[in-house]
């Protein structure tokens, strides 16, 4: 499974407490929700995709709501990419930087600041290492969640996009 968050979404998945461990917390969520799980999956790895761009939003997201992070924190937040974090049932969890979609986002037409997500979508459902992984994107912003159903339908990009609306859809499909 992989996943785009917007930082909307992630200031909800992740305590505002103790931040020196960012790349810890999200993993500590993983885990807490395979732990509510009835049935536990084995052998999958839940993996959150990133951009530079994304990177940017989450910094900025922290910042307006109140985060206190460091840049030690953040630096080993993003030194973090590519690494796995075992999270209970032979499942783990990684965070994973991308390419963004060249030129693809000239045609956005959104929210300025929700371009990066929407070329780190059109880039995720061009990537052949993810064709066989559900792709989930994440926003609180109704009309980001509306135009990214536009621009990936189902004809386009079959079953395995989701796109959901905040923490409890989210958790849903990392459980089932």
């Amino acid at each position: 499974m992989a996943l785009l968050v917007d930082s909307n979404v992630l200031v909800r998945i992740l305590p505002p407490g103790d931040m020196s461990d960012i790349y810890g917390a999200l993993a500590g969520w993983i885990a807490a929700t395979l732990e509510g799980a009835d049935q536990k999956p084995v052998g999958k790895t839940v993996t959150l995709l990133v951009t530079t761009g994304i990177l940017r939003d989450y910094r900025s997201g922290f910042g307006r709501n109140g985060y206190a992070i460091g840049p030690p924190a953040w630096a080993r937040f993003k030194k973090s990419v590519h690494k796995r974090w075992h999270v209970g049932c032979n499942t783990y969890f990684r965070i994973r930087k991308i390419e963004a979609a060249g030129g693809g986002g000239r045609r956005w037409t959104g929210d300025k600041y929700d371009r990066s997500y929407f070329e780190a979508l059109e880039s995720a459902v061009g990537m052949e290492r993810l064709g066989d992984r559900r792709i989930v994107f994440a926003s609180a912003d109704r009309a980001t969640r509306s135009r990214m159903s536009e621009e990936f339908p189902p004809s386009r990009c079959g079953e395995r996009l989701h796109i959901v609306d905040g923490k409890d859809a989210l958790d849903s499909l990392i459980m089932g």
